[in-house]
């Protein structure tokens, strides 16, 4: 007897899929603590007050002031700990909702229509109907596993607040201002779509300088590609040049800049190669997830289905800007880090690289799904149809075999490392227990503790999924926020 049909044993699996590899970083969240910088801005609160905290900051590093001042107000202002478990949950929440919105809004929910002209355009153009916000979501979702179950620095990237609000945040606003430049693009020109997309640039120039960089060089694009320079542009243009005017009137940029130069800085062959070797690298860990296979398999279904909603006017003329442009993000990111410093770009940087790429991946997924790409005459029509006929009977007879390569790809993905499964472990084996009981019986030592010194042991359990650096040392940030020496032994 059969109690699931094809359909349901496909919706089971999408689930199934999700949630095994979800799961675990949502659980890792309720063990993480606060590490390194996480101490620094916030022992500069608790001693100099917000404000002469930012002026401190203002002078030491970048004045990125989103970021600083995100920092600045995390848990340990207040002396609370607890509240560095649930961060990295809200984020990936947050960043899965934006995504959401920004496929919703691709596919046409919200397209502005003028009139039946407009409708009869669009729905010659692929673009018929918006898809479902429930299956936004769900792209959105394995989106979000796809990029968790590849990106190089999970530790890094997500778990360590600190660099969690300078990149994370950043590609977050990215996500939401792309959102609101289609919609402003698309037509619907009121005031407040244009103060949201102020508000994302703002929020991005004081988040970090890749993300700044990057949303220039896309807002360059569009306009060489429309021709002309609108209000939109012209008010983000302002708001750089405030940013610029108050970035210098601050001695951290120069000093920080300073700090960072090397023997191997400023070597523009050797950081270019190297640049192209990242992207390369990216790819690489995303082949070699089981997980992420897994994810990007049974993600094709709904993707389609996505697809539906593309306005193939819209997606057609602008295939040449976006593949130059996205191959310009994907070199300048890796390669500001190592033109300036000579040092490798550390993960959380790479993670950039790796979100870029799945962006792409998407764009150039949906179109040729759209069968695009062989032009608008009837015999190019043709051709292409007819190749787009046997591709879609390949994929019919390939899919015969996708349920039976997911469930081997899940079971194959816990035998070897990867986020996944290295993740999985440190729950299971009960170190992420036993990593979050020493870290807070180290904090009662601490404050118990009534000299100027005091010793605390070693971790024994640590984990570079929790921790961007695994190694138990002295961090100097812990003495200065508990105003003590803390000593590791």
């Amino acid at each position: 007897m059969r109690f699931l049909n094809k359909k349901s044993f496909d919706d089971l699996l999408s689930r199934v899929t999700i949630i095994i590899i979800l799961l675990p970083f949502f659980l890792l969240s309720f063990f993480n603590h606060p590490f390194g910088d996480d101490y620094w801005s916030t022992g500069l609160v608790r001693r100099l007050g917000f404000w002469h905290a930012q002026v401190e900051l203002y002078n030491t590093v970048p004045p990125r002031w989103l970021a600083l001042g995100l920092s600045c107000l995390s848990p340990l202002s207040w002396g609370n700990f607890w509240g560095y478990k649930v961060i990295p949950v809200v984020f990936i929440l947050l960043f899965t909702g934006a995504v959401a919105g920004l496929l919703r809004t691709l596919s046409g929910g919200g397209r502005v229509m003028r009139n039946s002209q407009e409708i009869g355009d669009s729905s010659r153009a692929g673009g018929d109907q918006a898809v479902s916000r429930k299956e936004c979501y769900r792209l959105a979702i394995f989106f979000t596993a796809i990029f968790l179950s590849a990106a190089p620095g999970i530790g890094g990237g997500i778990y360590w607040v600190s660099a969690l609000i300078v990149f994370g945040v950043g590609l977050l606003l990215f996500v939401c201002w792309v959102n609101l430049l289609v919609v402003w693009y698309r037509g619907r020109r009121s005031g407040w779509i244009l103060s949201g997309i102020g508000v994302c640039f703002m929020g991005m120039v004081g988040s970090n300088e890749i993300i700044t960089v990057i949303s220039l060089v896309v807002l360059v694009a569009i306009n060489i590609y429309r021709r002309k320079i609108d209000r939109a542009t012209l008010v983000q243009m302002i708001i750089f040049g405030l940013y610029l005017g108050y970035f210098f009137s601050f001695k951290g940029g120069g000093n920080r800049y300073a700090l960072m130069q090397t023997a191997g800085s400023g070597k523009l062959w050797y950081s270019a190669g190297f640049s192209i070797l990242v992207s390369g690298f990216c790819i690489l860990r995303a082949l070699t997830s089981p997980f992420c296979l897994a994810a990007l398999i049974m993600a094709y279904q709904p993707f389609v289905r996505w697809c539906r909603g593309i306005n193939r006017l819209e997606l057609l003329p602008a295939v040449t800007y976006f593949t130059m442009t996205w191959l310009l993000i994907l070199f300048i990111i890796p390669f500001i880090v190592l033109y300036l410093s000579g040092l490798h770009p550390p993960y959380r940087v790479v993670n950039m690289v790796l979100f870029f790429q799945l962006a792409g991946l998407m764009y150039f997924g949906a179109f040729a799904v759209n069968g695009v790409a062989g032009g608008n005459s009837s015999a190019s029509g043709a051709t292409n149809q007819i190749r787009m006929t046997r591709w879609r009977g390949t994929l019919t007879r390939l899919g015969k075999y996708r349920n039976m390569s997911v469930v081997l790809l899940l079971i194959l993905g816990f035998l070897w490392k990867n986020n996944v499964s290295t993740a999985t472990r440190v729950l299971v084996t009960g170190s992420a227990y036993h990593y979050d009981s020493e870290m807070n019986k180290r904090y009662q030592l601490i404050l118990q503790c009534k000299a100027d010194s005091c010793t605390v042991p070693h971790l024994r359990h640590t984990s570079i999924t929790l921790r961007d650096d695994s190694t138990d040392f002295a961090d100097s940030h812990i003495s200065d926020y508990f105003q003590k020496t803390v000593i590791v032994r």
